[in-house]
């Protein structure tokens, strides 16, 4: 699964918004806005960590990555 879907599944699943993401992970509105719009396949490392750190989620489940075996998910 690419990025952008990923994340736009844990914004339904923490039913957040935009603003909501930007804020709790310190990335701008726009920075959040342009993964989802351009359905960005892969974000770079450092704005990884931000959401992970924000969205209180693994890396592993942002990179679409089963965490109890660490294999890719379909």
């Amino acid at each position: 699964m690419d990025f952008y879907q990923i994340l736009m599944d844990i914004m339904s699943e923490k039913q957040m918004s935009v603003p909501e993401v930007s804020k709790a992970s310190g990335l701008s509105d726009s920075t959040v806005r342009s993964i989802l719009d351009r359905k960005q396949k892969k974000v770079a490392l450092n704005v990884a960590f931000s959401l992970s750190k924000g969205l209180n989620v693994s890396l592993e489940r942002l990179n679409g990555m089963d965490e109890r075996t660490n294999k890719k998910s379909p």
